[in-house]
């Protein structure tokens, strides 16, 4: 039987590419055992439970990662390499085929593990979006391994080398597909793909371009408006749908592609600026910039292929398999991109409502109506963020993406109803805080920019407009919310079905609000923030266990520090005995230490 000084190194390497789990333990060349504590309070615990064990002391506990914990290691890795050395001179014959046979053994490991237990990239995606058993990872230099290559290479940088390593930028690269869909299973890019900085720039000029086709309509509350509305507004969600579906589906990294982005910003510009007078004397210039950028996005033709290999999988002639091989691989959608620039977009939509509430006040005392009005409307935003992040975007067990592809084609398809009913509110509800129709809304006090906009009555297309655009986004928050699947725990105190037939309810009442004429602008904006905020508490409560307090946690809050081995014996041993210790006294002859004035 060999020693455990010799033995250690199979455990280490058995415990480190197999598992994956962290060492625990193991022994220095003399025999001396190291165990490893994840935090402060396992070493405490660790160290008490072995000096009952082992009252010689003759173990270390060492804190991961700390600097003893990284000595001990080289100090065990060194002697295991002189060890093998010292192997490959006295029997270089047989060392060199058992250490051919070891690596075989190391590469089928972890390819064994790949296969049955995924990557840690697709461990976090299933975390977060849900499992799916037709997901795959592919390492862009995936074939170009061999079976002969050591596993333990794809685990290993060497960053110092990689200092000098740096990539060039070139004028035009092969666009390269970020995951594909091919005989049923998806394959995807083990890299994280990170959102590109011109895309948050495309966001940027979305900002002017939400606020001036809010403001236009808010400007015009009629069925008319309503229509241009709608018109202008589902022209520019197309274009922006469409640049982030390119740039999730290809991966160029160019300069030709910058030059592409700065084409579609030009024209996103021109179709700004034509936006108002779109009906009467610029429509053609406003859809002239509109196509292009159409034509450059479509050419792709998403949809088109999508139905031609739907229709093939039905076809029994000769034509089906044949079209199927045609488009046996196809792009597909990466999850955490969409999600990511959708929510992205959704909150510079919650940011518009916001910045749209802002006004110039000129009273020496500006805390009257229009100041409750605007602090109305920020909490209401505020609630509506809440909601769709922080209660929908929670313990979610399967995103609506990965459930099912009704599922998926509803979610998607459901926020451009939702993000243009949420802006038609926020518009409409930017002119029902200047409005003076109510008691202490003196029209004098504001501004003159902000006094222009003031109205003394309310027109009843403008209340429809808030009122029915606030309901629709709840209606569709409740609808987003249903394509999840969530996480249940038993005691959970009102089910997901019961708060959603909620949100419907109040988002009924919330349309029909407008038939109440004599509610005035403060009157109609406080019952809407009433009612969202009802739906906001009923969800809380709701998502809340039975057995626990809804008011505080009762749960203890701990602290830990890091001392010298010194000060830590002290502090062991008063804690055995119950003595009160004073943290300043233990630390007084401490180097750099100045005690509390």
């Amino acid at each position: 039987m060999a020693p455990p000084s010799e033995s250690i190194g199979a455990n280490i390497t058995h415990t480190v590419q197999h598992t994956g789990q962290r060492l625990k333990q193991f022994l220095r060349p003399d025999g001396r055992r190291v165990h490893i504590a994840a935090s402060p309070e396992e070493k405490i615990k660790i160290h008490r439970n072995l000096l009952a064990i082992e009252p010689d002391g003759n173990f270390d506990v060492c804190l991961h990662g700390s600097p003893e914990h990284l000595e001990a290691v080289r100090a065990v890795h060194a002697h295991h390499e002189q060890k093998r050395g010292e192997l490959r001179e006295k029997h270089s014959s047989i060392y060199e085929e058992f250490e051919h046979v070891h690596l075989q053994l190391e590469a089928l490991s972890k390819e064994m593990h790949h296969l049955t237990e995924h990557g840690v990239s697709l461990d976090a995606n299933f975390s977060k979006f849900g499992y799916d058993a037709h997901l795959r990872t592919r390492d862009p230099d995936s074939t170009a391994n061999s079976i002969s290559r050591s596993s333990s290479d794809h685990g290993q940088r060497d960053w110092a080398a990689e200092r000098t390593q740096g990539r060039s930028l070139k004028v035009w690269k092969r666009p390269v597909v970020r995951q594909y869909l091919h005989k049923g299973l998806i394959w995807r890019s083990a890299e994280l793909q990170e959102v590109a900085s011109f895309e948050l720039f495309v966001d940027l000029l979305y900002v002017g371009i939400i606020a001036i086709i809010g403001d236009s309509a808010a400007e015009e509350p009629t069925s008319y408006g309503l229509l241009k509305f709608i018109i202008v507004f589902s022209l520019g969600w197309k274009i922006w749908s469409d640049i982030q579906m390119v740039t999730s589906w290809l991966e160029t990294d160019d300069i030709f592609q910058r030059f592409c982005v700065m084409f579609v910003l030009v024209c996103l510009f021109g179709y700004t600026l034509n936006i108002v007078e779109a009906f009467e004397t610029t429509y053609a210039m406003m859809i002239s910039f509109y196509i292009w950028v159409a034509m450059f996005s479509d050419i792709i033709g998403q949809g088109l292929v999508v139905l031609i290999v739907r229709r093939a999988q039905k076809m029994k002639n000769q034509a089906g398999p044949l079209i199927q091989k045609w488009f046996e691989f196809q792009p597909s959608l990466n999850i955490e991109h969409r999600t990511e620039r959708t929510n992205a977009f959704v909150t510079l939509v919650f940011g518009y409502s916001v910045v749209s509430l802002l006004y110039q006040n000129r009273a020496g005392y500006g805390i009257n109506a229009f100041f409750g009005k605007a602090i109305l409307g920020l909490v209401q935003a505020f609630f509506f963020n809440w909601l769709y992040f922080e209660i929908d975007g929670w313990n979610i067990h399967t995103h609506a993406i990965r459930r099912h592809v009704a599922s998926s084609i509803l979610w998607m398809f459901i926020h451009l109803p939702f993000i243009m009913a949420y802006v038609l509110a926020g518009a409409s509800l930017s002119r029902l805080v200047l409005a003076h129709d109510c008691k202490d809304a003196e029209s004098e006090t504001l501004e003159e920019a902000s006094l222009g906009r003031s109205e003394a009555d309310v027109e009843p297309g403008l209340r429809w407009f808030y009122c029915v655009g606030l309901g629709i986004a709840l209606l569709c928050m409740s609808v987003i919310s249903f394509c999840h699947v969530h996480k249940k725990f038993d005691g959970q105190r009102v089910t997901k079905r019961s708060r959603l037939g909620l949100r419907v309810a109040v988002a009924v009442v919330i349309i029909c609000l407008p038939l109440a004429e004599s509610l005035n602008s403060l009157q109609l904006v406080s019952t809407t923030t009433g009612l969202i905020g009802l739906v906001l508490a009923f969800d809380l409560y709701g998502c809340t266990y039975v057995g626990e307090s809804f008011l505080r946690d009762g749960r203890k809050c701990k602290y830990w520090a890091d001392c010298p081995r010194k000060r830590r014996r002290a502090l062991e041993e008063a804690m055995k005995t119950g003595e009160v210790v004073n943290v300043e006294e233990l630390a007084v002859d401490e180097k750099g230490y100045v005690p509390a004035p």
